[in-house]
């Protein structure tokens, strides 16, 4: 072959080269989060989502992952449960959306088990039974209401759950201190990093204390007060005892999506530790004050109504 030959032949296998080349490196490139002025990852922001996803996987539904092709019969088959008179956020914010992590739909938040069910004992299926017995018919005591109703402690607390419409949580990340603040009822939680020892009395919030595993920040939780047993959402409620433990993890995974993990621990409740997931997305949404006492006129409301209706009827001639 003449010379030139060779050198337009060599030109355009390293061209190829290039083409096959430049895609895998581009795919192995790592994300790299920001950081603050100390190295670590910074978490700060407004973050938040919106799905339908429930935390537990529906009856009938086998499969964590939900193929694109059935999301929509998915969907349209849990809104065809909400009932006619619900939380007006519900209605407005008109979620359709499943949640997505790294790409894949889910049909439960619940990861592990296998069957995205929460692997209650004996115990912990009685008290889960009791509560939703007492959410659904006990309107006339207030100590039998949850928390939120309340306002005392909300969706907030750990682990963080989500409804179908959109509530942001603030960030705000010092070297010695991580604040987690929902735009829900309390919900004011302070991650403390320095490894100061938890206080002798619980709170709503309990004592959450923070470590880095990389470039993942993991958050033990524990003393949860003892008369506040239940974390209710849709479906049925997670239990915290005082003993129990619950381990978030932060894990930036883009831009704009923040991994979030959960494990719950407590023998007394669970056969086994069980984790869920979902992810967050940074928004540029403004973050409000959750003013709950000054118009929470549903529970006035509701014990008027519920005491009433425990009211003998009177006697008709």
């Amino acid at each position: 072959m003449h010379q030139w030959g060779w050198t337009l032949l060599r030109h355009h296998l390293a061209f190829a080269a290039a083409l096959l080349v430049q895609p895998l490196a581009f795919a192995q490139a790592p994300y790299q989060p920001p950081r603050t002025a100390e190295g670590r990852v910074d978490f700060g922001g407004i973050w938040g989502t919106a799905f339908l996803t429930p935390l537990e996987r529906p009856e009938g539904v086998k499969d964590l992952v939900v193929h694109p092709d059935g999301a929509r019969k998915f969907s349209d088959e849990f809104r065809s449960h909400v009932p006619a008179v619900i939380d007006p956020d519900f209605q407005v914010s008109d979620v359709r959306a499943l949640a997505s992590v790294r790409g894949e739909l889910r049909s439960s938040m619940v990861v592990t088990p296998a069957d995205g069910q929460i692997p209650y004992t004996e115990k912990g299926l009685k008290l889960a039974v009791r509560y939703f017995e007492l959410e659904e018919t006990a309107f006339d005591n207030p100590e039998e209401r949850p928390t939120s109703e309340r306002c005392l402690a909300g969706i907030g607390q750990a682990p963080i759950r989500q409804l179908p419409a959109f509530i942001p949580s603030l960030i705000v990340q010092t070297p010695t201190e991580l604040v987690i603040a929902t735009e829900d009822v309390g919900s004011l939680r302070i991650v403390r990093l320095d490894g100061r020892p938890p206080p002798l009395h619980p709170t709503f919030e309990g004592w959450s204390a923070g470590r880095w595993d990389g470039d993942t920040l993991v958050i033990e939780t524990t003393h949860s007060r003892p008369d506040d047993l239940f974390r209710s959402h849709l479906g049925r409620s997670i239990l915290v005892e005082p003993d129990s433990k619950v381990i978030e993890r932060l894990t930036r995974i883009s831009a704009t999506e923040l991994l979030y993990q959960f494990t719950v621990e407590d023998t007394d409740l669970y056969a086994a530790p069980w984790l869920a997931e979902y992810v967050f997305t940074l928004s540029d949404k403004p973050f409000y004050e959750y003013a709950c006492h000054e118009a929470n006129y549903a529970m006035t409301n509701m014990l008027v109504a519920g005491r009433m209706g425990k009211q003998p009827k009177p006697k008709t001639k």
